[in-house]
């Protein structure tokens, strides 16, 4: 439903502070049947020197953004558990869960919207796990160059895992419907992915494998350069190593994508045809510190290639530039610096330097985000 008084948007907002307040009034988590988890971000944004494909200049953009969701889950049994969660966003895309409530200079803001992101049934075993409904896709990530939390398929995902030796396996399994924008489904995933942990006294190495088949339906709603009904067959490799540097921990990362769907020169589709073999990818990235506990500080950097065809733009992240779509056919620089005030309170600061790889666009953006979560 679209939000079209501002009244009832930040009713919504005030809901957030409300229903948690309430909660404890009432000790409805006290039993540790029910929980409830609300998130509030507010962001100022500014994107500069941006060109766009003709290396025409765009005008500097400032924004103040939030982000709201808020989240209960009730355990009937120790084995199984119902979710609800509810956001806003701007309905007409996939991977962001963002709404502009102004605009420095004037342009467009976007929609307001308030839905129901996440429904889901759990059953967690010893050993293993499923849920059916609207959730959290079940891949290990750990950047959103693929794949961006806030697109939430639905579908049945399944989880298992065991120790063999120094080693913890785990497979993940899933076939969903993809989301089309917040309130639609257009086109069909399946996922499977492999993971190997081994853990020592000093590091933890992490490799998965997995591999991600999209089928594309014509017709949806948000269809950036053909995503929506294009299919993909595409190869993803993780790999990740912790260890400590003078007693605080430093995770190096580094991720491949590779794209086996056989597209042709030939294909109807325009986009497809223009980048038929533009289907690779990498990110290298480098992470000191955590944000685990109040005073803690984390300092990231990551450098991405991702060609235009890699990985699905839809659900990919699109939070790198001012361009769209930015999910893919881009190279670039991004940086995090984030400190935990307390549990309940953080910052984080981000800059993202990026270039489209197919022709000229470019441009820069700066964020600084307050965290509240209780």
């Amino acid at each position: 439903m679209l939000i079209k008084h501002k009244a009832t948007f930040f009713l919504f907002l005030s809901s957030l502070y409300v229903f948690p307040t309430l909660a404890q009034a009432f000790d409805l988590t006290e039993d540790g049947k029910w929980k409830l988890k609300t998130l509030l971000r507010m962001r100022f944004e500014t994107d500069w020197q941006v060109y766009r494909a003709n290396n025409k200049v765009r005008p500097d953009r400032d924004r103040l953004r939030i982000a709201a969701n808020t989240e209960l889950q009730y355990y009937p049994t120790k084995e199984w558990s119902l979710g609800l969660r509810v956001a806003i966003a701007n309905d007409n895309r996939n991977s962001n869960g963002n709404v502009t409530v102004l605009d420095f200079q004037n342009n467009p803001k976007g929609g307001r919207d308030v839905y129901l992101d996440r429904w889901f049934v759990k059953f967690n075993g010893d050993h293993w796990w499923m849920w059916t409904g609207r959730n959290v896709v079940p891949i290990w990530m750990q950047n959103d160059y693929f794949w961006d939390a806030i697109s939430a398929p639905a579908g049945l995902a399944f989880g298992g895992s065991t120790d063999y030796q120094q080693h913890h396996l785990s497979l993940f399994l899933g076939h969903f419907a993809t989301p089309d924008g917040k309130y639609w489904f257009n086109g069909q995933f399946t996922s499977i992915q492999g993971m190997d942990v081994i853990k020592d006294e000093d590091s933890t190495t992490t490799a998965a494998l997995g591999l991600f088949i999209f089928h594309g339906h014509k017709g949806g709603f948000r269809n950036n350069e053909g995503d929506g009904s294009r299919d993909y067959k595409i190869l993803m490799t993780n790999l990740q190593y912790v260890n400590s540097l003078w007693d605080i921990p430093i995770t190096f990362g580094a991720d491949a994508y590779c794209n086996v769907e056989p597209y042709s020169a030939q294909s109807s589709d325009k986009y497809t045809a223009a980048h038929h073999n533009e289907v690779l990818g990498a990110a290298l990235s480098v992470k000191y510190g955590n944000n685990q506990k109040s005073g803690d500080w984390l300092l990231s950097y990551a450098y991405a290639y991702i060609e235009a065809l890699a990985v699905n733009g839809d659900f990919a992240q699109s939070d790198w530039a001012r361009f769209d779509p930015s999910g893919s056919d881009v190279k670039g620089h991004d940086i995090r610096v984030n400190y935990m005030i307390s549990k309940y309170f953080w910052l984080s600061s981000r800059v993202m330097l990026v270039e489209r790889i197919s022709d000229q666009e470019r441009g820069n953006r700066f964020r600084l985000d307050f965290n509240f979560n209780f």
